[in-house]
């Protein structure tokens, strides 16, 4: 590493380690691929999956822990399809892209090689071979791969985490992230206990490193509980007075109880990207990639595709916001052994899957829904506003030159604001039709505009143990 160090500066470094990333395929390593021992020559002092364990970092490679449904070798040895790895094609990863591809590609792990054929139309005279790298929203494609296809051809997704930053994986795979992720995973929570029992130097200053951005990201989470929806006043920490007759009185600590249970759900799903973003699918998918013409220029296609419905998919940041929107009346007054419960089941999960490893708060009362579509609402106005003067000038921006730089940063943000605004619509339209036909007593339906005090809920932090390593918020 320092005689690495001296002939490449960390610029480059970045700039080689992008360029190898965003051009590198994924496949299954599967334990008939010769490949895979080309390079045996040179370590054969450890056997094959000693190897692979050497590549089980957020750079190049994962290992997939195997469920109880996986099959081991009589030695109770993983099988080595267990491994997830990249490689590098030269030639596949110059074609271009789209999601309606005229070529297909696969891995072969029987001849270590990828096979490319022509889809059943061919590819015409003339046009470019075309490859799909995925169905991908227009954002990652920029991000990951510096274009979009700006036809309408690819999902839109907004992130509506106003009030936070997500500090695990954004969706652009792990491996353009210097992050600890072994501390964020499923997998890793169940060991834990183990991993800082044996806790040698680089993992004690990647877990340090963590701790410390998860108990600045607490603090974050508070701001969506400070508005105490459902609620006439705000809600503080239970306290003990004295009255005049020398008798003590305790507020009621069930409003605290849930506050906290909330807060630790929050944690549990703060870099889960897909509980706090709303995707919009894509509004031409018929639209097919433009040719380049000899000039150098793009074609246009003069047939017009078909237009898409608008549809949100909003199911998880929905289930967000009725965590937050909870009262202790919720749940048919079970609300604080609904959060019990669903802490407990995490905490015995052992899923590797997002879908399955988060509590989702699923559709309950009618006043409940109105006040997580009233939280929706304001999560879309709070991401909105983050887009400053562009939100308000946005119809008078668009560059001049398609495809430009200036262009494609314009397409993926008008994009992303004409989402939230849609989802801003259409959550305030649903939300006014529940309160028309609700008969719930108005405390139920209470609703702030203005955020409680952050004074009142900053002793939750006191709540979570912060200072014990890691158990608490992992």
């Amino acid at each position: 590493p320092d005689e690495f160090g001296k002939n490449v500066n960390f610029t480059e470094y970045l700039g080689m380690r992008i360029n190898v990333l965003s051009r590198a395929f994924g496949l299954a390593l599967s334990d008939h691929d010769n490949g895979v021992l080309w390079s045996r020559h040179a370590r054969q002092d450890i056997s094959l999956d000693e190897e692979m364990k050497l590549y089980d970092t957020s750079n190049f490679g994962a290992f997939v822990a195997p469920s109880s449904n996986d099959t081991q070798t009589k030695d109770g040895v993983v099988s080595l399809e267990t491994y997830k790895l990249r490689s590098m094609c030269p030639l596949l990863d110059m074609y271009n892209s789209h999601p309606h591809p005229n070529v297909l590609w696969r891995y072969d792990s029987k001849t270590s090689s990828y096979l490319i054929n022509a889809n059943r139309g061919g590819i015409t005279t003339g046009h470019s071979i075309m490859v799909s790298y995925g169905k991908y929203t227009e954002g990652h494609l920029f991000a990951k791969y510096g274009y979009v296809n700006g036809d309408g051809s690819s999902p839109t997704q907004a992130n509506v985490a106003a009030f936070h930053r997500l500090a695990g994986d954004v969706g652009l795979g792990r491996q353009y992230s210097p992050l600890p992720f072994h501390v964020w995973d499923r997998r890793s929570r169940v060991e834990i206990s183990q991993l800082l029992a044996n806790m040698g130097p680089e993992v004690q200053k990647s877990f340090s490193l963590a701790k410390r951005a998860m108990d600045a990201q607490a603090k974050e989470l508070l701001r969506y509980l400070m508005f105490d929806d459902g609620y006439q006043k705000c809600i503080v920490q239970p306290y003990t007075k004295t009255n005049n007759d020398g008798n003590n009185t305790t507020s009621d600590t069930r409003h605290w109880e849930l506050k906290v249970l909330k807060l630790r759900h929050l944690i549990r799903i703060a870099n889960n990207r897909d509980m706090w973003s709303v995707r919009l699918p894509p509004k031409y998918p018929d639209a097919l990639p433009r040719q380049p013409l000899p000039s150098g220029e793009q074609q246009v296609n003069t047939k017009k595709p078909k237009e898409n419905k608008v549809g949100i998919d909003a199911n998880r940041i929905l289930s967000t916001c009725r965590l937050t929107s909870l009262t202790v009346d919720d749940m048919d007054g079970d609300a604080i052994k609904h959060l019990k419960e669903g802490l407990s089941s995490e905490a015995t999960s052992t899923s590797s899957s997002s879908k399955s490893s988060f509590f989702h708060v699923k559709k309950d009362s009618n006043a409940l829904e109105y006040r997580a579509l009233m939280c929706v609402v304001r999560l879309s106005d709070a991401a909105i506003d983050r887009y400053g003067k562009f939100a308000q000038q946005r119809g008078n921006l668009e560059p001049e030159m398609v495809g430009s730089r200036e262009w494609t940063a314009w397409y993926i943000r008008d994009g992303e604001l004409r989402l939230l605004h849609i989802l801003r619509q259409t959550a305030g339209k649903e939300a006014n039709r529940l309160r028309q036909s609700l008969t719930e007593p108005s405390s139920a339906l209470f609703v702030r505009n203005k955020a409680c005090p952050i004074e009142n809920s900053l002793p939750l932090l006191d709540e979570l143990s912060l200072g014990s390593p890691g158990m608490e918020l992992l």
